[in-house]
């Protein structure tokens, strides 16, 4: 095991050049959310870091 900082970011930068090189990376994957939310939820604002704050929730009358 290597101690010492630079040596070890060197062989760091190393390893990733022959990952990128020998191992090509394809992303396969995006994020999705979904949710269901009743009709009668108001103020239910998708968002795209998915937060959702019940106190700006309210229920419509139905």
């Amino acid at each position: 095991m290597e101690t010492d900082a630079e040596k070890r970011f060197a062989l760091l930068k190393q390893a990733e050049a022959i990952a990128l090189r020998d191992h090509p990376v394809i992303p396969l994957y995006g994020y999705v959310s979904k949710h269901l939310v009743k009709p009668w939820v108001g103020n239910f604002t998708p968002n795209i870091l998915d937060h959702h704050y019940t106190k700006n929730l309210y229920i419509l009358k139905h």
